[in-house]
């Protein structure tokens, strides 16, 4: 009888023939696994940059933001570069290769990687040549628009019911032009930061949207960087305003600033706007700080000034418009001076806001103002407006003046309240017949998770304003985004005024909570 060799031997000799085999078939294999790689990825820089015969890598900057990018060159001249960087799209990751020639034009596109999950039929789509095909010839920075937005030259149209991914494909693109113009032009294509930096916040789509800004003796905007550690929008979308082809827009730009000024990213309107809103805070900032005490002091045309005088400025057509004004206990101008030193409205159509006929019509009214409660001055509503922006202002400080420091400790809850957690931020605004004050909790996300209106001072109409008092109008802000608007609340029938009141004070008590007073 033969002897068999035991199970365990066999097992283990028939593992060792196997490893011997793959391990000679990977030797075997190996090295046209890797030409094919280097083939493939000498191919995408090609299809790239198709001018180019040859590609040198480059060493990549600090803060590049970049896998890699390479020089393209036919024979000794550079006719390009190729860069890919890896974006965060719908599903992960997405690589994103652009070719960019010397006159920054983009010459080809491809996304992709080996992490590329984008929804089939949807964001995958962003592979295809009918998507990335429109980069080419174009020069960024590009935006993303929808179906019936209105096209340009610098435009790009999203793929349907897949706007994160083409948002995030366009901002790889845009950030790597960004970055071969910076190499191509370093600097010089930057105004020089010169001045005080001011900075400020608006509430984004997830948080705070931090700005950094200076501003030219005009209130033109020389420097711009957004973006802290509290940064947080959304990965390819809200992360696009940090890029550089949506700040460099604001370079030379006068604030303080509207929506229509400024090209918004698609799918991050909320982001651009807060990036708009901050500069705008910040621009206010840099007028406060250029107004010395010395404007305090009221104008040589101002009316016999009596009782405490409350000064503001805001952007009129070519600088400040400082106002001087004087109120009565119910909150009516009893006087109003325009302008100080700094004044350089239009001879003769801006200056006209100094004059009597125009100021003396203020006298009376009860702040604060709308521009339907004056008549502007034709051919001067900018520098009219700036009177009005700036009274209210006045007013604000006067608000501020009359709130005692009591004011500022932490109220009570009303019976009706939610249970109250965090820190407790109060803030009051102008009702109908004074001050409406308001403690308010949010959450991380800046809902409201509690909310208490009314203080010692309150005095709104008996059975009409009194009732934002009332739970049944409180309860509805519980669980709303701050900052809110008045369409976001049921005003009270015949007490918009107070109703508004709350609203403004809420948002007041929001910016506190993120640190922008």
């Amino acid at each position: 009888m033969k002897k068999q060799l035991p199970a365990f031997l066999v097992l283990l000799l028939i593992t060792l023939i196997a490893g011997l085999v793959l391990g000679g078939t990977f030797q075997i294999t190996k090295d046209p696994i890797d030409q094919q790689a280097v083939m493939k990825a000498e191919n995408a820089r090609k299809a790239a940059l198709p001018e180019a015969e040859s590609f040198t890598q480059l060493t990549l900057s600090d803060g590049a933001n970049l896998d890699w990018i390479y020089e393209g060159k036919k024979g000794e001249e550079t006719v390009g570069f190729v860069a890919q960087t890896t974006v965060q799209g719908f599903g992960g990751e997405v690589e994103v290769i652009a070719g960019i020639d010397n006159d920054l034009v983009i010459t080809g596109v491809s996304v992709g990687g080996s992490n590329f999950s984008e929804t089939a039929g949807l964001g995958a789509k962003a592979k295809d040549a009918a998507f990335t095909d429109q980069f080419a010839g174009k020069t960024a920075p590009l935006r993303v628009i929808k179906a019936g937005d209105t096209a340009a030259e610098n435009t790009i149209d999203a793929i349907t019911a897949a706007t994160i991914t083409s948002s995030a494909v366009n901002s790889g693109v845009n950030r790597i032009a960004s970055y071969v113009k910076g190499q191509s032009a370093p600097a010089a294509d930057a105004a020089p930061v010169t001045g005080a930096v001011f900075g400020a916040s608006s509430k984004g789509y997830k948080g705070p949207v931090w700005v950094d800004v200076t501003f030219d003796a005009e209130g033109k905007i020389t420097s711009l960087s957004v973006g802290n550690e509290k940064f947080q929008e959304t990965e390819g979308v809200g992360t696009q305003v940090k890029e550089a082809f949506f700040t460099d827009q604001f370079i030379g730009k006068q604030a303080p600033l509207a929506m229509e000024d400024i090209d918004a990213i698609s799918g991050a309107t909320v982001s651009s706007t807060a990036v708009v809103n901050a500069i705008n805070k910040a621009y206010e900032k840099s007028q406060e700080t250029a107004a010395p005490a010395a404007e305090e002091t009221p104008a040589q045309n101002a009316a016999p000034v009596t009782g405490n005088v409350f000064g503001a400025s805001s952007k009129g057509y070519k600088g400040p418009v400082w106002v001087d004004v004087t109120f009565d206990a119910e909150g009516k101008i009893t006087s109003l001076s325009v302008g100080n030193e700094k004044f350089q409205e239009t001879e003769g159509v801006g200056t006209q806001v100094k004059e009597a006929f125009f100021t003396d019509q203020f006298i009376g009214k009860q702040a604060p103002l709308a521009m339907e409660d004056i008549d502007a001055i034709s051919g001067a509503t900018v520098s009219s407006n700036a009177v009005v922006n700036a009274i209210n202002k006045a007013y604000d400080k006067k608000l501020e003046a009359a709130a005692p420091a009591a004011e500022e400790t932490v109220a009570q809850p009303a019976q009706d309240s939610l249970p109250v957690t965090g820190a407790v931020f109060g803030a009051s605004s102008k009702g109908y017949k004074g001050p409406v004050w308001v403690d308010v909790t949010f959450d991380a996300n800046g809902k409201i998770t509690s909310l208490s209106v009314g203080n010692e001072k309150f005095q709104e109409t008996e059975g009409v304003g009194t009732q934002v008092k009332e739970a049944y109008f409180i309860d509805q802000f519980i669980g709303k985004q701050a900052p809110l608007a008045t369409e976001d609340i049921d005003a009270i029938s015949g007490a918009t005024v107070s109703s508004n009141a709350v609203v403004n004070a809420i948002n007041k008590a929001y910016e506190k909570s993120l640190g922008q007073e």
